[in-house]
């Protein structure tokens, strides 16, 4: 179930009327709330009140503070992965351009090989000829 409690009014803090409600155990500053409270019952809260509410908070804090570090050292291991890939890719680069190079030479020497064979052959083919004449 719900539980719903009526808004307690603050107005001590910062000179600024601030209105609190509690819901399912969560503390919720709102403003203007006091049209959602059903027997219009205000109540204004103490500094002893705020202390209890602020220890009561506290473990909330400890918690996210452990949370923030906890994300702080996700960005860090994410900057550290977006500088990895981003190394990758440079050399990446590098060796698409030595596979050209590569690729390039392997062209020449098979256009090399290819015209070294042909020409075995016509000097073959010439000195056979040759000798049929002689």
């Amino acid at each position: 179930d719900r539980v719903s409690l009526c808004p307690l009014r603050v107005s001590t803090i910062d000179k600024m009327k601030w209105t609190l409600y509690f819901s399912c155990g969560i503390l919720h500053p709102l403003n203007k709330f006091d049209k959602h409270c059903k027997g219009g019952e205000n109540m204004a809260l103490t500094n002893d009140d705020l202390q209890a509410i602020a220890t009561l908070l506290q473990p909330i804090n400890n918690r996210l503070d452990k949370m923030d570090n906890r994300l702080d050292k996700m960005d860090c291991r994410l900057d550290k992965i977006e500088s990895e890939v981003s190394a990758l890719k440079i050399g990446q680069t590098k060796l698409e351009k030595q596979i050209k190079e590569v690729n390039h030479k392997v062209s020449e020497t098979y256009e090399l090989a290819l015209e070294a064979w042909g020409t075995g052959t016509e000097n073959r083919t010439w000195l056979e000829n040759a000798n049929l004449k002689i």
